[in-house]
């Protein structure tokens, strides 16, 4: 998070991340695995930050991403590149000496990341993966000092999938 002028806050939100997923990949004769993916996972992401004699708060409650992905397979195990749309919750609250003022709103941005897969046996798999999100600014006033909250993320997960 970031705040106009001399008022300054980070970004970093910590905090737990469970969801799940569904997508589909298409691999033909050769290593190339082409894919699209679709996750939604609920956060206790938060971040409180003091700035002068105001508090700001931010919160993730939940965000999904929706993405394309291209992957190189050998043997068993999957190297691959992700990106697309990224959505959520984000809420920023400003609190000072007689007052708050908060901004709850869906946003849109992007996603970018990486990973790597292993079949571990016929129809399943597990995958460790990297995930930058970024939903872009959003801006909050108390007493006419105007901050600015950005909803940015770097998530690792594991994920154990069942292939149909």
């Amino acid at each position: 998070m970031k705040a106009r002028g001399s008022n300054r806050g980070a970004s970093d939100m910590n905090g737990f991340v469970g969801g799940g997923q569904i997508g589909y990949n298409w691999q033909g004769a050769s290593p190339l695995v082409l894919g699209i993916e679709a996750d939604f996972q609920g956060t206790g992401q938060s971040r409180t930050d003091t700035v002068g004699a105001f508090s700001l708060e931010q919160k993730l409650p939940w965000f999904g991403t929706v993405r394309g992905r291209i992957g190189y397979a050998f043997d068993r195990v999957m190297l691959y590149a992700t990106g697309g749309l990224a959505y959520g919750d984000y809420k920023l609250t400003v609190s000072g000496p007689g007052g708050s003022a908060s901004d709850d709103a869906t946003k849109t941005g992007w996603t970018v990341g990486g990973g790597v897969e292993w079949m571990f046996a016929p129809q399943w798999s597990t995958k460790l993966e990297y995930l930058y999100i970024d939903t872009g600014d959003r801006d909050v006033t108390l007493f006419g000092v105007p901050f600015t909250g950005r909803a940015k993320d770097n998530i690792v997960r594991v994920g154990l999938n069942y292939h149909f």
